[in-house]
């Protein structure tokens, strides 16, 4: 039936939330069939008015990335999944210090990878083990020791001169709390280097912030052991230098998460910001909300959420309907199309509360940087020309092949965050009861909807319209259920090429499909951690 209800036209978001603007529009509504994630495939825009319908199959230049009724290969992809996730956490927490495999690894410090020769990543990046140790703190409760480990790590780091200058203890300037890497020993890397990196502050103060909630609300005894007694004391002398770093360094070049190239990036600047953002919910609900130090964060806050989304800053531009990772290099070296936009978008809305911040992962640039990728990377990998999914790599431009400068190729970190990006807009239309809006701009700016999701959508007519299907209604069920499919099919494409015994390097062979570059790269192991984990939320709670 046809039923009328308000048209979206657009939101004011500037990290404090929104404010919808409404007109009259049409919408439609359709008769029932099954459950969410059980029924029947069958076209849900059955009406007159309108052929729009989900689409049967997405066939991207002869690969079909996903299609109706496949659901990957059922009950076997589930044990897959499971087996796998097994093996991802041992090995996560096996390249944690101390470990009987690498008895030089200090307790708490994290290792990229084993990997000491061809390629070596024997280190810790600041940026890789606020990653891993954010996967840990969400997905158990178990690992309470490794935690305040990481802690007494990440203090004395802190305190530690590198060559980018002294360590906190000595100085009231951040500069040197911009090194990306360090031995495992907890000494400072001193050779040449991509300095500074400026996301790794920000990544470490988000999952720091998440440890210190796990151990208030475990009660957990710190011990004597640390140089900190209380969770207050974790705040102020780790959270706030890292902060501080941020209030004084957001608008200053660094490098790259990719370590190549030297600006100022988006996935940076979203890690920034979410971190400002979760520690002022923090001071907040430690009644620590009014200071100068808190107005400054503020300050920061705004002018962060204003510089992303100011069109003069082209992070958005009018040439692209995707996000520009790098504007100062997009009509040069790159397109500035790139997964670190999702991977931004996972880390930055983590929680319910994180919704309020711009590039959600429902927001339409980053549902299209992950279509532009998945239409770029299906002609780069060949291994992407004759099976189901679609494996996605860092950029369309890379020539890093895991040794050295060559051919491009997958990586897991890249193919498993897609997943996770789904999953997650599946999750925060369900949990927060969310009408699916898709703006009717045009095919181009709506390319995620109208090429992976929908077929026939210009049926709809005016570009000025929306597109609203109802929440709850059998036509959101099945849209969500095709979300699903299309999250579940890089998954089942990373099944096809995982190595023996469930190892994940870092990349996967573009020709081959064999894993090559540093073996059991530890960050690719948390990427299918929190695919396999917010999926699994989907499925026991919905």
């Amino acid at each position: 039936m046809v039923k009328l209800y308000n048209k979206l036209l657009g939101t004011l978001a500037v990290g404090v939330g929104s404010v919808w603007a409404l007109e009259n529009t049409t919408v439609y509504e359709f008769e029932s069939v099954k459950g969410l994630f059980e029924q029947e495939y069958r076209s849900v825009f059955s009406d007159n008015v309108s052929q729009v319908q989900l689409r049967d199959a997405v066939v991207i230049n002869g690969t079909v990335v996903y299609e109706a009724g496949a659901g990957g290969d059922g009950g076997s992809l589930d044990e897959w999944l499971q087996e796998q996730r097994n093996v991802s956490v041992q090995r996560v927490l096996e390249n944690i210090g101390p470990s009987g495999l690498y008895p030089s690894v200090l307790p708490g410090v994290v290792i990229a990878s084993p990997s000491q020769a061809h390629p070596d990543y024997f280190y810790q990046w600041i940026r890789d083990s606020a990653l891993t140790i954010n996967s840990l703190v969400s997905h158990t409760h178990t690992h309470t020791h490794t935690l305040l480990q990481y802690l007494n790590v990440t203090f004395h780091l802190q305190r530690t001169n590198n060559t980018l200058g002294a360590g906190v203890q000595y100085t009231n300037d951040t500069a040197s709390l911009g090194d990306p890497k360090w031995n495992v020993d907890n000494t400072a890397f001193t050779q040449d280097w991509g300095r500074p990196q400026n996301d790794g502050p920000a990544l470490r103060t988000i999952a720091v912030l998440k440890i210190i909630d796990y151990l208030n609300e475990a009660g957990a005894d710190l011990g004597s052991g640390y140089p900190f007694w209380s969770t207050k004391e974790v705040f102020d002398d780790i959270v706030r230098w890292d902060l501080r770093f941020v209030m004084d360094h957001w608008n200053s070049p660094g490098f790259d998460l990719w370590e190549e190239v030297s600006g100022l990036h988006f996935f940076t600047l979203l890690a920034q910001l979410s971190a400002v953002d979760k520690s002022l919910g923090y001071l907040n609900d430690t009644e620590q909300s009014s200071s100068e130090f808190v107005d400054e964060l503020r300050q920061t806050r705004q002018a962060i959420s204003e510089f992303l989304l100011d069109p003069a800053n082209e992070f958005i531009h009018p040439e692209y309907n995707y996000v520009v990772e790098t504007p100062a290099i997009a009509k040069t070296l790159r397109s500035g199309l790139d997964i670190s936009t999702l991977l931004a978008a996972n880390i930055a809305h983590d929680t319910p509360k994180a919704s309020r911040l711009p590039f959600n992962v429902d927001d339409r640039a980053v549902l299209n940087t992950l279509h532009n990728l998945m239409f770029r990377m299906r002609s780069l990998y060949p291994i992407n020309s004759n099976a189901t999914g679609i494996a996605l790599g860092r950029y369309p431009e890379d020539e890093y092949d895991g040794y050295g400068l060559g051919e491009g190729n997958p990586w897991v970190l890249a193919t498993c965050a897609a997943s996770t990006t789904l999953y997650k807009l599946i999750h925060w239309h369900i949990s927060k009861q969310q009408d699916v809006v898709v703006p009717m701009h045009n095919e181009t700016s709506n390319a995620f909807w109208d090429q992976l999701i929908f077929s026939n959508l210009a049926t709809l007519g005016s570009d000025d319209g929306y597109l609203i299907v109802e929440y709850n209604s059998p036509a959101f069920n099945q849209t969500m259920q095709k979300i699903f499919q299309l999250a579940d099919s890089f998954l089942v494409k990373l099944k096809t090429h995982v190595g023996a015994d469930g190892e994940l390097s870092e990349q996967f062979n573009k020709h081959t499909g064999f894993m090559q570059g540093a073996r059991h790269l530890t960050w690719s192991y948390t990427s299918f951690w929190d695919a396999h984990q917010i999926r699994q939320e989907i499925l026991n709670t919905f």
